[in-house]
């Protein structure tokens, strides 16, 4: 009996102490919002891509002590989030030491990406160009400049961690991947499938360019699916190849076959998500990815600091119903300040993003949604600028935005008014292709002395030594600036100069010359703008002297009498010369300067016969020239 009322007396304390809880919770939640809320202070920041940090201060001891920083943007504004992609990642890096910059992307963009900025080599360049918007393709040029110039202790280290969700670079890099010659048989037709899939992406990502160019379309070739060229079943039966005939595989791409076979386990989970569609299975599947892709980056640089800017729904550390369209959603910054272990969980600092351009699309219905939150920040950031807001003293105030993110960055700038310096930001020995056609005005001063000499002589007109040429050149300047081979070529002539003497007035000496010069360049100096190069040329030149007399006199040159003698004098040049150029849209202005050698015996030829004892006439010359053109290619 006492058992009995013991037990009951437990279960009546039991349940007045779950009732007292439950009165408290819910008297706390939700919280007072009619308290006044505290003013957020803002700190005005300089979003240009330069060294000037000036407004990140707040994020200093942050920047120390984080592990895993993860900025969260809305994708609609594309140019001012692809230049504060990089200003925070510069921020970081010097602040904070980070070095690894995640993508949300799949792993082809982030290793072609990472070839890009590392060697500046064209071939991933091409890539590039050919499958992203003009802004993210400003900023991966200006990415290259800077890691350029870091040493190589302190260079970047780019890694997609999302699910493949597009196909054009996944397969621009496997056509890369796959070689052209020793194809066994048993492979071609796979081969040749990808080959020609890869073909079409290029094709179709080459002509949005074209209609970018023209109308300001912003490129997207992510997902071809032509009349002809289906993706998604060319993966699947090239993926079911590969797997049965792996030996033959491994055997035919030998050095390749490692990276192939990583980046056709993520075409496989590209498959697998796009499968998932309309159902949650595709984004718990995603998130699930980014997260194991970023375990396995911490096993692989396990003292690394990392940052991305990804979806602003990505960065919530908060478990989050609605504001994606996605319930019971845990995102990647959830589960990497849940699940990792210490101390790499209480390193995660996160940034949300909000604009002035567009309300935030939070669909929570109770009355602290992120959107009646965010106001309070965009009244404390002045119109035209960018501020970053700290919520570590504002939870109470702030509660939906302090459970998801650490700070707050709001652009008080439209779209439409957004810019930044492009000329400090990308014209720095950035990497811009030019090919330029252009007239030339070519002025030299040539050693012709031998040669006056002998025409005083006999009485004949003198050839004066400041010579003044025309002609056309093209020159081309490549992307690949800091392993480049521009080149040059030109055609230059003197019109004949027709100089008359003695008493007839038939007796007439005609002067001309023609020149052709190839040269190699190497770049100093490199913008969207202007080109400083050095070069060096070899060449050919041909001058001709004709001599035309009414009383057949004996000449300098030939002791025949004849009424006309046409002499001839071929030279192999050597040169080396500085050229600048600059492009301004289609408009191409350049001034070159050079000395030339000439490397043949310099003596006049006759019928083709060489005259020895004639006077020498080698081309050793200083010369100066401008030149006026167009841009064909840029």
């Amino acid at each position: 009996m006492k058992q009995r009322l013991f037990s009951f007396c437990g279960i009546l304390l039991l349940t007045a102490m779950q009732a007292s809880a439950q009165k408290n919770h819910d008297s706390a939640s939700p919280p007072d919002i009619t308290a006044p809320a505290q003013t957020p202070r803002a700190w005005l920041i300089d979003y240009q891509i330069n060294d000037s940090f000036s407004g990140f201060e707040v994020m200093d001891s942050a920047a120390k002590y984080g592990r895993f920083f993860l900025g969260g943007e809305d994708h609609r504004f594309m140019e001012f989030n692809s230049a504060m992609e990089l200003k925070l990642m510069r921020y970081l890096h010097k602040r904070g030491g980070v070095r690894n910059m995640i993508l949300e992307l799949g792993f082809a963009r982030g290793y072609v990406l990472q070839q890009y900025i590392n060697t500046g080599d064209s071939i991933w360049l091409d890539i590039l160009d050919n499958t992203t918007g003009s802004d993210y393709m400003d900023m991966y040029r200006a990415m290259r400049e800077w890691n350029r110039e870091l040493p190589d202790s302190a260079k970047v280290i780019v890694s997609g961690i999302d699910v493949e969700r597009y196909t054009d670079v996944p397969l621009l890099l496997l056509e890369q991947l796959l070689p052209d010659s020793g194809i066994p048989d048993d492979l071609l037709v796979g081969v040749e499938a990808i080959k020609g899939l890869a073909r079409q992406i290029y094709h179709q990502g080459s002509s949005s360019y074209e209609e970018e160019d023209e109308e300001g379309y912003d490129n997207d070739a992510s997902d071809v699916s032509a009349e002809n060229y289906e993706v998604r079943p060319t993966l699947r039966l090239f993926l079911a190849q590969f797997d049965s005939l792996k030996p033959q595989y491994r055997s035919y791409l030998g050095k390749n076959f490692g990276l192939t076979d990583t980046l056709l386990r993520s075409l496989k989970q590209y498959l697998e998500w796009d499968d998932y569609e309309y159902t949650p299975f595709q984004y718990t599947f995603r998130e699930k990815v980014m997260y194991d892709n970023m375990k396995a980056l911490l096993l692989r640089y396990p003292k690394g600091k990392f940052y991305g800017q990804f979806g602003r729904c990505h960065a919530g550390t908060a478990l989050q119903n609605g504001p994606c369209g996605w319930l019971n959603y845990n995102s990647i910054s959830q589960k990497m300040s849940t699940l990792m272990p210490e101390p790499f969980r209480s390193h995660v600092v996160t940034i949300g993003y909000f604009y002035a351009d567009g309300a935030d699309d939070d669909e929570e219905n109770d009355k602290n949604t992120q959107e009646q939150e965010v106001e309070a920040f965009a009244a404390e950031t002045p119109e035209g600028s960018v501020a970053l807001f700290s919520l570590d003293t504002l939870k109470k105030s702030y509660p939906v935005l302090a459970s998801r993110y650490d700070f707050v960055l709001f652009n008080n700038i439209t779209e439409e008014d957004f810019d930044y310096d492009e000329e400090e930001d990308y014209d720095y020995q950035s990497e811009y292709e030019f090919t330029h056609m252009s007239y030339v005005y070519h002025r030299e001063w040539t050693k012709l002395g031998p040669l006056n000499q002998a025409l005083q002589g006999f009485g004949l007109p003198l050839i004066a030594d400041n010579l003044v040429m025309q002609g056309f050149d093209i020159a081309y300047f490549p992307t690949k600036w800091d392993e480049s081979a521009g080149g040059r070529f030109s055609m230059l002539w003197l019109p004949t100069r027709n100089l008359r003497y003695g008493a007839q007035s038939d007796s007439m000496m005609r002067f001309n010359m023609f020149r052709a010069v190839s040269e190699t360049s190497k770049d100093l100096l490199r913008s969207r703008h202007f080109n400083l190069a050095i070069g060096t040329g070899i060449g050919f030149a041909m001058s001709r002297l004709e001599l035309k007399a009414a009383d057949k006199p004996q000449n300098f040159l030939n002791p025949l009498p004849t009424e006309r003698v046409l002499y001839r004098n071929p030279a192999l040049l050597v040169s080396v010369a500085a050229h600048f150029r600059y492009a301004l849209g289609p408009l191409s202005l350049g001034i070159s300067g050079g000395v030339g050698r000439d490397l043949s015996r310099a003596d006049w030829r006759y019928e083709g016969k060489r005259l020895p004892g004639t006077p020498k006439f080698a081309q050793h010359t200083k010369y100066l020239e401008a030149t006026l053109g167009f841009v064909i290619k840029e």
